[in-house]
């Protein structure tokens, strides 16, 4: 099979492709053959077609298209005069004051994109996002950057987000929330359990942490003969599906392992971390080249790659001409600047990175946001700014 790293000569083709605290889905609408009212010869005298009485109950309701109520406006377009965003800030924002809005230039460009991604990030969900961190590398950030990224999502999102150590070797992913939960709170306990109506028999299991990101470990216990395989995955997520909208997995790095196949056929999408040098920028290649190569090729259009800056200084690797050759199996890659706090490999709080990592991050979650099975943004709105530059303050 010939593969983009294949001498790098071309790219691959792809082909396109209730509980209480999830977010409601949007229904598909009506086929137009549901709002089609067949031509009929009225009677005479105006009233109903000949040989039929009036229409009554059920009848008269489905022969007449139902106004639809917008239900993603929130009333602002009845308002008989409507104001234009303000900017947040600069000589903008001091004209629109200055006049009492008389004169208001607008946010600039870059603020209404900020915006937008916060509203990307927010977006309703048609089903659950279900999304995997994954490398065949070791060491490059990637159960730093699920919990980062999945701060910022449940920052945004306000709803359930949480999570998941799927890594079967011991993994870690708990060591970047500062509480733990006890010997119960793993994944070996919700797979096996048995009322899932209720989300309180879950949550007795995860912990939560102040961005709002809930956790679900590993049973990382070393006297444990426990492995998680592909059949206690399933059933896990099974019962997360009902009550969790976006999911986040944080993968081992044996990406042969069966469990992973089972993990690469149930996702939506994928975050490839690479650390900002020779090994781990190869270790994401071999990883796209793997999902290429092995019947995965269709999650390469919902997949992004996160370069993560695992030391302080200047990137060991040129970002550019890894960029590009990234590039070639994905859409959209990510930098994200080194920052001490998540290189100490702790637990990571939103709040405590240095702005300029918080834009990365939020950048990169909304790389993910891109990949949701949505039907519905909301167009731009000033709260969304707002809540763009307190999260990056």
């Amino acid at each position: 099979m010939t593969t983009p790293t294949d001498s790098l000569h071309h790219e691959p083709h792809h082909q396109p492709t209730p509980d209480d605290g999830r977010a409601p889905s949007i229904e598909a609408g009506h086929s137009a053959s549901d709002h089609h009212v067949a031509r009929q010869r009225p009677h005479a005298d105006g009233g109903a077609p000949e040989g039929q009485g009036p229409p009554t109950g059920p009848e008269k309701s489905a022969s007449a298209p139902v106004p639809q109520h917008p239900f993603g406006d929130d009333g602002r377009n009845l308002l008989a005069t409507r104001m234009r965003p303000t900017a947040a800030g600069g000589w903008r924002k001091t004209i629109a004051n200055l006049t009492g809005g008389r004169i208001n230039p607008g946010p600039r460009a870059k603020q209404q994109q900020a915006a937008e991604l916060i509203s990307r990030i927010r977006a309703t969900l048609d089903d659950v996002h279900k999304v995997a961190f994954v490398c065949a590398k070791g060491g490059v950030g990637k159960s730093t950057m699920t919990v980062a990224v999945g701060n910022a999502i449940a920052r945004v999102r306000g709803d359930r987000v949480i999570a998941v150590d799927v890594d079967p070797d011991l993994g870690d992913l708990s060591a970047r929330f500062s509480e733990r939960g006890g010997p119960d709170a793993n994944i070996e306990q919700v797979a096996s359990l048995q009322n899932i109506e209720r989300y309180s028999r879950v949550r007795v299991h995860t912990v939560l942490n102040n961005d709002r990101l809930e956790l679900l470990s590993a049973q990382n216990n070393p006297k444990a003969s426990y492995t998680l395989g592909p059949e206690d995955y399933s059933a896990t997520m099974k019962i997360l599906e009902r009550h969790c909208n976006v999911i986040l997995l944080d993968c081992g790095t044996s990406i042969t392992d069966p469990l992973f196949n089972t993990i690469a056929g149930d996702v939506t999408g994928l975050v490839v971390v690479a650390s900002q040098d020779v090994r781990g920028v190869e270790g994401a290649l071999a990883t796209l080249d793997w999902l290429y190569a092995h019947g995965f090729e269709r999650l390469l259009p919902q997949t992004v790659v996160a370069l993560n800056a695992t030391r302080d200084g200047r990137a060991l690797v040129d970002l550019k001409v890894a960029e590009n050759e990234l590039g070639k199996f994905v859409s959209s890659v990510f930098r994200v600047p080194y920052d001490l706090h998540l290189a100490q490999g702790l637990a990571v709080d939103f709040s405590a990175l240095k702005p300029q990592t918080r834009k990365a991050v939020l950048a990169l979650a909304g790389g993910v946001a891109q990949h949701y099975s949505s039907s519905h943004v909301r167009p731009y709105r000033e709260d969304d700014l707002g809540a763009w530059i307190e999260m990056i303050r």
